[in-house]
């Protein structure tokens, strides 16, 4: 089948769309890989790392659902959950990062994913 401008136009947007996508995502990961060995050197001001996630209409159902998690920096267990560590990114255009909980200070963050997801309209659901 002929393909016609129009079509490869679309094609055209598509791939730039994901190489955009792609080029992001990269650009996260070495940020994030970044922060954590800043964090780590640092282990004796940090005692956890916390999720943090963009809560808004276009987070990913895993980030939702790790946002606001913690994990102690030197084992990495999950604390108050049973979700296992990982650095973001956790999947194409992932916005999260992980941040620091420092010594005698709280997680920057109280709104769970749960809570996030609570407070949406079925249809945003």
């Amino acid at each position: 089948a002929d393909i016609d401008a129009a079509d490869a136009r679309g094609v055209m947007v598509a791939a730039r769309r994901n190489a955009r996508a792609v080029a992001r995502t990269a650009a996260n990961s070495a940020g994030n890989v970044a922060r954590q060995a800043v964090y780590e050197a640092n282990a004796d001001v940090i005692t956890h790392l916390q999720h943090l996630s963009r809560l808004d209409s276009r987070t990913s159902a895993v980030c939702i659902a790790r946002a606001g998690k913690l994990w102690d920096l030197a084992t990495k267990a999950p604390k108050g959950h049973d979700m296992s560590f990982a650095v973001p990114p956790l999947h194409v255009n992932c916005r999260s990062v992980l941040i620091p909980v420092i010594v005698g200070g709280g997680p920057a963050t109280d709104q769970s994913g749960e809570d996030f997801f609570a407070s949406l309209r079925t249809e945003e659901q």
